[in-house]
């Protein structure tokens, strides 16, 4: 949802977070201002799971006063980014943020979003690989009610309550998975721990080839064998999705979702005309 929401579509925004975290899902937003944080917030007070997905490297989370919510989300679930370190915030880098986003969902819900709204960018993206897009309605003339609406005569699921999202989504209401409270666990920032990540600490010394080389036979991400099979398909040039799905006799929905996880995992890039090919 948009970053100037109104006391109501935050409060909204909070217990719908909070009633999918008590069951034992897991809340991914961006940890914007406005409508992200009180996702991020509502997951996080009812001991539940959250995950921030940053639109810069994770030495320069925006925005500033997010920062200590940042070290909240850091202690139960986590923080990623598609963007390496150093990466400041800028604004090309939202629309690559909110398809990782949706990308890792089941589904994305829309609280508040004027039109042009990032949210509704997230929520195209969501349609695009398959993923359920739900939109709760706000009062008639508001601007912040008018993304929701158009969603929801889109075909955009209409949400009065965390149920609606629950039953649609098959997950069983009684699921509940408390999220695991670690005995310790460093701030976000700030943090000596050597496992820990340390925004004010200067940047490691350069490797020797050796080094490198061997890191990057450890540091190689584990890929499913559906990923494996789609990078096996890929051309240099760039292959359409539609191209991908019929080559590993999978659904459309499934390659995108396998694609988005590619990107994450830096096996694969996105070109123009929403092809892929190997990095």
């Amino acid at each position: 949802g948009t970053r100037r929401a109104s006391e109501h579509g935050k409060r909204i925004t909070r217990t719908l977070a909070a009633g999918l975290a008590e069951r034992g899902i897991t809340v991914i937003s961006g940890l914007a201002e406005g409508i992200d944080a009180a996702a991020h917030q509502g997951a996080l007070d009812a001991g539940g799971r959250t995950i921030a997905v940053l639109a810069s490297g994770l030495d320069k989370p925006s925005p500033a006063p997010n920062v200590p919510l940042l070290e909240r989300i850091a202690q139960s679930g986590c923080a990623l980014s598609p963007f390496p370190m150093g990466v400041r915030a800028l604004r090309g880098n939202f629309p690559q943020r909110n398809r990782i986003i949706s990308g890792l969902s089941l589904g994305v819900v829309v609280v508040e979003a004027p039109p042009g709204s990032g949210a509704l960018i997230t929520a195209h993206f969501a349609a695009e690989q398959g993923r359920e897009v739900f939109a709760v309605p706000g009062p008639a003339g508001f601007a912040n009610s008018r993304g929701p609406h158009e969603l929801i005569r889109d075909g955009a699921k209409l949400v009065e309550s965390v149920e609606d999202i629950v039953v649609e989504l098959n997950v069983p209401a009684a699921a509940r998975q408390p999220a695991p409270q670690p005995e310790t666990r460093a701030a976000f920032s700030g943090a000596t721990q050597q496992d820990t990540l340390d925004l004010s600490s200067p940047p490691a010394p350069a490797r020797t080839a050796s080094a490198t080389s061997a890191a990057a036979q450890t540091d190689k991400p584990k890929l499913s064998a559906m990923e494996e099979d789609i990078l096996s398909v890929l051309h240099e040039a760039g292959s359409f999705v539609d191209e991908i799905a019929l080559a590993c006799r999978i659904s459309i929905s499934e390659a995108l979702s396998s694609l988005t996880m590619l990107e994450l995992k830096g096996a694969v890039e996105q070109l123009s005309g929403k092809r892929f090919r190997p990095k």
